[in-house]
């Protein structure tokens, strides 16, 4: 608003003592008005932009920390390691037997 203030002052006096043509002040007095307005607009969508891209990382950190204790808990720490790297992760075990069972009415 002081901007604004300062630049029709400006144009107010750089007329001088010569005879103010109204017109013309009014409209420059307008242009610089609208300009300071499209100038805080610009200002304004800089700074939701710049915010919104901060909270966005804020929760990307969270969810990939999230995401690691969960890994941290389900997954072995050398599969975890291998998973991590892009490697893939092959466990050799002997005299394993898999019990697959269906309780009916539980």
């Amino acid at each position: 608003m002081t901007l604004s203030a300062a630049f029709i002052a400006h144009n107010f006096f750089e007329v001088g003592e010569a005879i103010i043509n109204m017109e013309i002040f009014v409209v420059e007095s307008l242009m610089n008005v609208i300009f300071v307005c499209f100038l805080l607009l610009m200002i304004y969508n800089r700074e939701m932009r710049s915010r919104k891209i901060y909270n966005n990382e804020r929760i990307i950190e969270v969810e990939i920390r999230r995401t690691e204790e969960h890994l941290n808990k389900m997954v072995p720490e050398h599969a975890l390691a291998g998973i991590k790297n892009d490697q893939k992760v092959i466990d050799s075990l002997e005299n394993v037997s898999v019990l697959y069972a269906s309780l009916e009415g539980f």
